[in-house]
């Protein structure tokens, strides 16, 4: 009679017999799940972090010469030069180094006219740099870059490096302001 009502009755296993389980209530026939154990991280938050960090960096740089301040300093000039460096054009390093091997194999500078520059097929350093000559022995190169307008004075063969601005050709050789010399 129980076929014709349409039901069907779950026998579950006996008390008495043996589970494989150590939990009592696997016996009666309900699923379990393994107790899950809960870990307790710890949360620092981020912003104890950078003070922490900040506060270790200041008390490193007191210990150094000139302290926090001199390092402040020295990350912003490095910074500054870093900038000036990248945007520097790099026609300008093409120029000194072709007028410098002109200098090793003629032992001077020659003046050329801008129409004498672009007949010649080495001259590849673009037209963002402007050649002052300034004598057989020396030339100044400007170009444009991040921080406006540099100039390069080239003495005898040598490169002296980048002066902010556009500067003429110095007055004095030995001391070739604002240039230094090596």
């Amino acid at each position: 009679m129980a076929a014709e009502r349409g039901y069907f009755v779950r026998i579950a296993p006996t008390l008495g017999t043996p589970t494989t389980s150590a939990d009592p209530r696997a016996s009666i026939g309900g699923a379990t799940t393994p107790r899950r154990r809960h870990r307790h991280r710890l949360h620092v938050p981020v912003g104890f972090v950078v003070l922490l960090a900040l506060g270790g960096w200041l008390a490193w740089a007191q210990t150094r010469e000139g302290g926090a301040r001199a390092q402040i300093q020295h990350a912003i000039d490095n910074a500054r030069g870093a900038v000036e460096n990248a945007t520097t054009d790099p026609g300008m390093k093409r120029a000194a180094t072709y007028f410098n091997e002109q200098y090793a194999r003629d032992g001077r500078y020659v003046q050329w006219t801008e129409a004498q520059q672009r007949a010649d097929p080495n001259v590849d350093w673009g037209v963002g740099v402007a050649v002052n000559f300034c004598n057989p022995q020396a030339l100044v190169l400007h170009s444009l870059a991040g921080s406006g307008t540099v100039s390069r004075l080239l003495l005898r063969g040598h490169d002296l490096g980048d002066a902010v601005g556009k500067h003429a050709c110095p007055v004095d050789y030995a001391n070739p302001v604002p240039w230094n010399v090596p």
